[in-house]
Parts: structure tokens; C-alpha cells; sequence
């Protein structure tokens, strides 16, 4: 190799001294090869060729040569030292060795994809040679104490063992696992932590503005809800539950209001405006306008009625759908200072009675799909 930028060939020649089956083995540390070639009567064959390696040369009589041609690329020292052996496969001694190690095999009496176990009984001082890949998630016991793991060539297993009866146990858990199990374990532990954190501060701040919150007006609410019916399958009784609110000074119900939290659903009926400002889920909750019906809107006109106890609400000239994606939620009837609702569920027809006096009465109804709506009669 004459400069930093050649490449520079190798060139060996083998003679065989018997007929048989050839191996080089090699080793050319501090030089960086790109490829071997071996040339048999004209005949050539490629082979990849490292720093460290070995390679089959192949068959070759008594007499007959091989050459063997290794090519250095530009990175590799101008001089250095190379070892090369060749040898000769004895198939006499290659069947013997095989038989020998045969007739001394593992006995296995467990076997599964993880683990394994048997017993062997060795002659002498030697290694077990196990024809398993290497992985570092393997674990070896021998006679019940934990045993070193060599490598073979860096692909198979052995273990070394002295003479006499052994048990053996092999066990395979990947490489990291249990670490990958405490990151784990660890990482769940903070998310819980954080969603209790996160739980405790909203309960505190719902206290906080608990004890905050201004009393609502000085308005009888009434609550109506139905009663099962004793005189007739057709006749409905409705009960109504008076609940008078603490009284406070210079407070006026001007007009009922709803709001609704976008986040839960929540549904808030306002009494009386304050100056606070209507809050839920840590996020403002959203006044809801109440829209109108034409002439042309069938379902969400109410019908209202007179009756003998008060008026009976029927939302829709054609009556409007009550399944489980649309539905009338609630009827409200406001009176004076006085308000009732009827709470609806998908299923039951939407319509509502009320017991109020005579005069005018304001009627909200709540569609989930459409939103509110208002009318009311004198």
C-alpha cells in the first residue's frame, strides 16, 4: 500500500497435503477489509471477510491449491502483522466427537419458550454446550446456585461445569424488564397522585365558593312531581312541595334565568342577579337565550291549556320527539315570584300540568338538541 487513499490486496495460496474439506481462520486486527475471494481451479467464490473470522475454503484433493484474496480498503494501516490457519476437517474425528457428545446430552425434564431444566452427569471438567442464541436475559443455576454464563463465538451458550452429576436450570426474562416494571409502576403512581391533587383542589374550591355564594331571594319555589294516582288509571294527582328561601334585605327576582355549564351539563335556574359572576368547572357558565316559535316551528310550540288546577303544557302542535338523542329535558311554568318545573326523561310524552292561579304565566321548555324556548299566556 503505498498512500493513505489505496487499497491494497492480500494474496494467500493453500496447498492441500490430503484430500478433505479446508478452513481458514484469520485474524488482521487494525486493518479494515471489503471482501475475501477464494479462486479453486478458475472457479471463484466471494466470502465476507472481517478483521477477526474464519471462512470455508472448501474441498480440495491431494495436491490441489486454493487461492485466497483479501482486499484492505483505504482506512487500514500500510503495515501491520497478519495470522492465518488453515486446517483440515477429520471426518473420523468429527463423527467421533459427535457421538461423544450424544452420549452425554442434558436429560431435560422441564421445557417450556422461557425455561428449561434437566440433569447431566459430566466424566470430566468441561463446558455443556448449549445450541441457544446468546441473550443477556438468561439466567443459569446449577445443583441451585446461580452460574456464569459464557458465550461461544458470541451467538451460542456454554456453561462450565466439573465432573459428576449436576442439575441445570435455565430461565429467560428480558433484558430490563423488571426496571421497565418499576418506570412503570412509578409513572402510574404519579398520574394517581396528580388525580387526587387535581380531585382535592376542586372540592376546595367548590368550598371556597360555597361559602361565598350570596342566599337567593326571598321567592316560594315550588316543586312539583307526580303522585300515583288512587281514583283511576287515567286520572294523574300532582303534589306540590312549597319551599320558602331565607329572606334577605333589598333582593328582587326581575327575571328568571338559566345557565348552563358547557363542561358537565350542569343546569343552574337563577333566582336573583347578583354581582358574582355564574361559575362551574373552574369555567364561566353560558347564559341561555330564549328563542321564540313562528307559526311554521310544530315542535317546539307549546300548547297551553286551562284547567281546573291551573294550565296543562303540551310542547308542540305536532307532538315533539322524546327519544334518547332528542328530547324535551324540562317545562317550566313561571308565575309572580313563583316558579315549577317538571323534569322529563326520553320515553314519556312532552307535556307537564302546573297548578297556578288565574293571570299571566310565563312557560319555558328545554329541548337538548334546540336549546330554550319561551312563550306564555295571560
Amino acid at each position: 500500500k503505498g498512500s493513505d487513499d489505496e487499497t491494497a490486496e492480500l494474496k494467500l495460496t493453500l496447498t492441500a497435503e490430503e484430500e478433505g474439506t479446508y478452513y481458514l481462520a484469520f485474524d488482521m486486527r487494525g486493518h479494515k477489509t471489503s471482501g475475501g475471494k477464494i479462486t479453486i481451479d478458475e472457479k471463484i467464490f466471494d466470502f465476507s471477510a472481517k478483521s477477526i473470522g474464519n471462512a470455508e475454503v472448501g474441498y480440495l484433493d491431494a495436491g490441489q491449491t486454493a487461492e485466497i484474496k483479501f482486499t484492505l480498503d483505504s482506512e487500514s494501516d500500510k503495515s501491520g502483522e497478519f495470522e492465518f490457519y488453515a486446517a483440515r476437517l477429520d471426518r473420523n474425528s468429527f463423527v467421533s466427537s459427535i457421538s461423544k457428545i450424544k452420549s452425554n446430552q442434558l436429560e431435560l425434564d422441564r421445557f417450556s419458550s422461557d425455561f428449561f431444566s434437566g440433569s447431566i452427569v459430566m466424566p470430566e471438567n468441561g463446558f455443556l454446550l448449549l445450541t441457544i442464541p446468546y441473550d443477556r436475559g438468561w439466567q443459569a443455576t446449577v445443583d441451585g446456585q446461580k452460574q456464569f454464563i459464557d458465550t461461544v463465538d458470541n451467538s451460542l451458550m456454554a456453561l462450565e461445569l466439573s465432573a459428576g452429576e449436576h442439575v441445570v436450570s435455565m430461565s429467560f426474562e428480558p433484558y430490563g424488564f423488571k426496571d421497565g416494571v418499576i418506570v412503570t409502576l412509578g409513572s402510574l403512581a404519579i398520574l394517581l397522585i396528580i388525580a387526587l391533587l387535581q380531585l382535592l383542589l376542586y372540592f376546595v374550591r367548590k368550598k371556597k365558593r360555597s361559602e361565598r355564594a350570596v342566599p337567593l331571594a326571598t321567592s316560594p319555589v315550588y316543586r312539583q312531581r307526580q303522585m300515583p294516582s288512587h281514583n283511576s288509571k287515567d286520572e294523574e294527582i300532582y303534589e306540590t312541595d312549597e319551599l320558602t328561601l331565607p329572606e334577605v334585605k333589598e333582593v328582587f327576582m326581575k327575571e328568571i334565568r338559566f345557565y348552563l355549564c358547557k363542561e358537565c351539563g350542569n343546569l343552574v335556574v337563577l333566582l336573583n342577579e347578583g354581582a358574582g359572576q355564574m361559575v362551574c368547572c373552574d369555567e364561566p357558565m353560558v347564559l341561555l337565550e330564549a328563542m321564540t316559535y313562528d307559526e311554521n316551528d310544530f315542535e317546539h310550540a307549546p300548547n297551553i291549556e286551562r284547567t281546573d288546577q291551573g294550565i296543562r303544557v303540551k310542547v308542540g302542535f305536532i307532538a315533539h320527539p322524546m327519544t334518547e338523542d332528542h328530547y324535551v329535558n324540562w317545562i317550566v311554568a313561571v308565575q309572580g315570584k313563583r316558579y315549577q318545573i317538571q323534569f322529563l326523561d326520553p320515553g314519556e310524552e312532552p307535556e307537564a300540568e302546573f297548578r297556578v292561579s288565574s293571570g299571566p304565566v310565563d312557560v319555558y321548555e328545554f329541548c337538548n338538541r334546540h336549546g330554550l324556548w319561551k312563550t306564555g299566556i295571560e
